[in-house]
């Protein structure tokens, strides 16, 4: 494995493939300007170490809920709506692993 693959910005553009986020969704939802995103994503401009841990802090949440959410689907396509989500679970302390109970609770009957 190369140093390149384990890169903030490799690991980044891994995540938002994954999600099937655009690049754009991610930035409106970092608020961070989708310029700087793209330039970083596309190996032209290092992150900034706070840009850097913001949007693999906020990957790794997606990634989190999207998977305590199944079977249900995770929209990636409104940064709006998952902004909602995560100030309301921030709010009110709500964790992926509370969701993830919930919903099997749900599917499962349990």
């Amino acid at each position: 494995m190369s140093f390149a693959a384990l890169s903030a910005e490799s690991r980044i553009k891994s995540r938002l493939q994954d999600l099937n986020m655009s690049a754009v969704a991610l930035a409106k939802l970092a608020g961070i300007p989708a310029s700087r995103l793209n330039l970083g994503l596309n190996n032209l401009r290092e992150f900034s170490i706070s840009d850097a841990e913001r949007l693999l802090g906020l990957t790794k949440t997606l990634q989190e809920c999207r998977d305590a959410f199944a079977p249900l689907p995770l929209s990636t396509k409104d940064p709006e709506q998952l902004r909602n989500l995560l100030d309301h679970m921030e709010h009110n302390n709500i964790t992926p692993a509370d969701i993830r109970q919930i919903v099997q609770r749900i599917f499962n009957g349990k």
